[in-house]
């Protein structure tokens, strides 16, 4: 703590200052390099921390990152920066510390679900260290209280205004509420038939019925065509048992 505490930040409006750890970031820090096994060794190998943007991520990872370069006592000791591309390597970006994604057959999705998984006493893994702050499925993501419960440095790094700001548009444009449910509550969400559903260009053909037009709609959205032509057809037929177009087609249906 006090060799990271030495440190000073290197951007933004706190460029220049004294790194001063906020109380997650000391807990973890402390959890991490001062858990020891019994033969004095350093108890966790792994350390797994899932948190939403703007909590300082970057510059938490790069403090850890000249620790253990040149203040844990390891002689050359090697620090590699891994992520997704270059550039993001570069700012240590997903060095030790990561923001939930949309990918859930990723690597990450896999590390994530173990962390979750001993979180919740599922798995035991000692040399795990897990920490994920995030929204619950079924937490409100316009209430304040769920956003504190997110963001452990909410009007630290990130003032609450401009947090209430991106959800006000959020609440007014459906496309954005992925978004922030991602990068704001950190949970790992991809609607696809919310996004399918905005995409699609309603009109009414003559005859009166409203139906979804595929010309003028934009991007791809035949599942949301085949769900409204299954509901259409359940409704007219009922439990009544007719041929469809689909019956000699090679279509299965269950």
């Amino acid at each position: 703590v006090m060799f990271i505490e030495s440190l000073c930040h290197t951007k933004g409006t706190w460029a220049g200052k004294p790194f001063e750890l906020i109380d997650w970031q000391e807990q973890m820090i402390r959890d991490l390099f001062g858990t020891l096994k019994p033969n004095g060794y350093q108890q966790f190998n792994t350390a797994y921390v899932e948190i939403p943007k703007k909590m300082e991520k970057s510059e938490l990872a790069a403090a850890v990152a000249i620790l253990l370069c040149c203040g844990d006592g390891e002689e050359r000791a090697k620090v590699y920066g891994c992520a997704a591309d270059r550039q993001q390597a570069a700012i240590v970006f997903d060095f030790l510390i990561t923001t939930a994604g949309t990918d859930t057959n990723s690597i990450c999705y896999e590390t994530h679900q173990k962390a979750k998984d001993i979180l919740e006493g599922r798995k035991i893994d000692p040399t795990f260290y897990p920490v994920i702050y995030g929204a619950d499925e079924a937490d409100d993501w316009t209430d304040l209280k769920v956003w504190k419960k997110a963001n452990p440095s909410l009007g630290i790094t990130v003032g609450i205004d401009k947090v209430k700001a991106t959800c006000e548009s959020a609440k007014q444009n459906s496309g954005e509420e992925n978004s922030f449910r991602q990068l704001r509550l950190n949970q790992w969400v991809k609607q696809v038939v919310r996004w399918m559903m905005d995409n699609i260009f309603i009109r009414t053909d003559p005859a009166g019925n409203i139906k979804a037009d595929k010309e003028k709609s934009t991007e791809k959205i035949d599942g949301a065509v085949a769900t409204i032509m299954g509901l259409d057809r359940a409704i007219r037929c009922g439990n009544v048992v007719t041929q469809s177009v689909y019956d000699h087609r090679g279509i299965l249906f269950l």
